[in-house]
């Protein structure tokens, strides 16, 4: 299977002059559902029924999730039309964040057997995809909606994302289950979070209260980040820790309470996914992560001398999107 281009992250999005989207993404998502079908004919008629028989991934994608979310109060038609629309209304905007999150799967999870399977079957894309279109009708302030689909999504997927979290591209949630993004949480982009995650706060205060993740992060499974803190870009947090301060960037950070260990050799922890621990230079003198290091004062709780006192700003110094999307990704096989 070939490799995606995405030197420019509207490509394919939108043919000017035209109503159809095609893009190389999506014919390869196609394809791969009519090889799965010859694989498996008891299958054929719920390929074609999700994925055949559109000609652009975000109505596909509004059809599947409707088969998902709908119920006996609200029905697949309703949420189909509901999802349909809005994704009409915002192709542009969200068809760059569908597919750089499908192709952070099929570059990042071995068990991505295809990208028919990643689109279909993924809890964690499908979820996340949702949570993108409940974000735009919490920005529009249709809240009430907004909300109905955070419930259904924790419902059908495990995972409780609020409306009001913002999510950069290229994001991969891996598994799912039981992952927690709070209400002013920020993910930036390229950044891959396991089961179990939680961004969330530290107690019943309103206003901005929950972690703000750079680029290029590697959240493991069960770990929790709470609090309005800030964790940099490349930084790396090992699985089932409890982090409560700041981090810098490219940083690994293990224990509960978390403690700075040592440095991310890899430049995007996010992409070699290694939870192992194998890509860290350890710190060799007597760095604690609390801020202090052979006894001297650190800044706050950043881990290291001369680390900046807050570093609570948005730590991707930039704007939330479709920055960091590299111009040319790994074949997806």
């Amino acid at each position: 299977m070939g490799t995606l281009q995405l030197s420019d992250p509207h490509q394919g999005i939108k043919e000017e002059g035209t109503t159809a989207v095609r893009c190389p993404l999506w014919r390869q998502v196609q394809e791969d559902a009519r090889n799965m079908m010859k694989d498996e004919p008891a299958l054929a008629r719920y390929f074609r029924m999700t994925l055949l028989t559109y000609d652009t991934m975000e109505r596909a994608l509004a059809y599947h999730l409707a088969c998902k979310l709908g119920n006996d109060s609200v029905s697949m038609e309703t949420w189909d039309e509901l999802l349909a629309d809005v994704l009409e209304a915002h192709t542009d905007h969200l068809g760059v964040f569908f597919r750089a999150d499908l192709v952070a799967i099929l570059t990042r999870d071995p068990a991505a057997e295809g990208p028919a399977h990643a689109f279909l079957n993924f809890k964690g894309y499908l979820g996340l995809q949702a949570s993108r279109i409940g974000h735009v009708l919490w920005k529009e302030d249709r809240k009430s909606l907004a909300l109905a689909i955070q419930s259904r999504v924790s419902e059908v997927f495990g995972m409780d994302i609020h409306p009001g979290c913002q999510v950069g591209a290229g994001v991969m949630v891996d598994h799912a289950t039981g992952v927690v993004f709070g209400e002013t949480a920020v993910v930036g982009d390229n950044c891959t979070l396991l089961h179990g995650v939680t961004l969330g706060g530290t107690g019943k205060s309103r206003g901005d209260r929950h972690p703000k993740l750079g680029c290029g992060i590697l959240v493991g499974a069960g770990s929790m980040i709470l609090g309005n803190i800030s964790v940099g870009d490349g930084c790396k947090v090992a699985a089932g820790s409890v982090v409560l301060r700041n981090l810098p960037a490219q940083v690994v950070a293990a224990g509960v309470p978390a403690k700075i260990i040592g440095v991310a050799t890899e430049g995007k922890p996010s992409e070699t996914v290694d939870q192992n621990l194998e890509h860290v230079r350890y710190h060799s003198r007597g760095g604690n992560g609390n801020g202090k290091q052979n006894g001297k004062s650190g800044g706050s709780g950043t881990g290291g001398a001369g680390a900046p006192e807050d570093s609570r700003t948005d730590p991707r110094r930039g704007t939330l999107g479709i920055r960091g999307i590299e111009a040319k990704k790994r074949s997806f096989l």
